[in-house]
C-alpha cells in the first residue's frame, strides 16, 4: 500500500484502521507529513497496527517504508 495525501496522511490512516490491523497487509509506503504532530499520530497508528520502520531517507525524501514482522 502507499499512501501520499498531500498531509491526510493521519485521516486516511484514521479511516484505513481495519485494513491496517489486516495481517495480509505486510507492508506500506507512506510519505510522512511535513508537521510534527501529525507524523507523530501516523508512527503511533502504524506501531499499534503491528508495523515497524524499516526504511527512511528524511534527507532526500519523506517517504518510509513500515513492514509488519509475523
Amino acid at each position: 500500500m502507499k499512501i501520499d495525501t498531500d498531509g491526510n496522511e493521519p485521516e486516511v490512516l484514521r479511516g484505513a484502521s481495519k485494513i491496517l490491523l489486516d495481517v495480509r497487509l505486510r507492508s506500506l509506503v507512506l510519505e510522512m507529513p511535513l508537521a510534527q504532530d501529525k507524523k507523530d499520530y501516523c508512527t503511533r497508528i502504524l506501531k499499534s497496527a503491528g508495523f515497524s520502520l524499516d526504511w527512511s531517507d528524511s534527507k532526500n525524501t519523506r517517504n518510509e517504508i513500515w513492514i509488519r514482522h509475523s
